[in-house]
């Protein structure tokens, strides 16, 4: 469903926290500007909350993640729901409700069920913070602070993942620099 592409999409195109997602309001995303605005708003409702003081900040989103999200508004955020909750229930008896932490894991079990791959929130995280790092085009402390990391060791040693192909790559890139200097 549209609810479930969009939160995928947001975790893999932001690479924010699923508790970070599920508090955010309608407000903090700005598709016009294509920006996304992580805020530390304490206790919530859904059980939902940043992660640590270095967590509230801005990102810049992609065009289509922007699309997608006024796709989302459009069809879902109808006048029966009365919360400023970006992600909410679309059945249940708890319907139009902010989705909340106990909720999500049903998702990515569907998604498993559905494509045979074993997922988490989380992993989406990882997988942008490496996909940005692979690029060669962010400094690590720019990646630091688009993760909301308080020390750039956390990015670069726990979520940045480099495959044996990237170093090999790499040292073949060094050795023929090397090799440069010396004729």
């Amino acid at each position: 469903n549209i609810r479930d592409k969009f939160l995928l999409l947001l975790l893999y195109e932001t690479g924010i926290r699923i508790g970070e997602a599920l508090s955010l309001h309608l407000s903090d995303i700005v598709p016009a500007r294509k920006k996304l605005h992580v805020k530390d708003r304490g206790e919530l409702i859904n059980g939902a909350e940043i992660k640590t003081v270095n967590s509230p900040r801005t990102l810049d989103i992609p065009e289509n993640l922007a699309n997608l999200y006024r796709n989302y508004i459009i069809n879902v955020h109808n006048e029966e729901v009365d919360t400023n909750f970006v992600f909410i229930k679309i059945s249940g008896p708890n319907k139009y409700e902010p989705l909340d932490h106990i909720s999500t894991p049903k998702i990515f079990k569907r998604l498993e069920k559905r494509t045979g791959i074993r997922v988490t929130a989380h992993m989406f995280r990882h997988t942008n913070l490496t996909e940005l790092w692979k690029t060669g085009e962010m400094r690590p402390e720019t990646l630091k602070e688009r993760a909301g990391h308080a020390h750039i060791q956390t990015t670069m040693q726990m979520y940045v993942h480099p495959t044996d192909e990237d170093i090999r790559e790499e040292w073949q890139n060094a050795m023929a620099i090397k090799l440069d200097k010396k004729v």
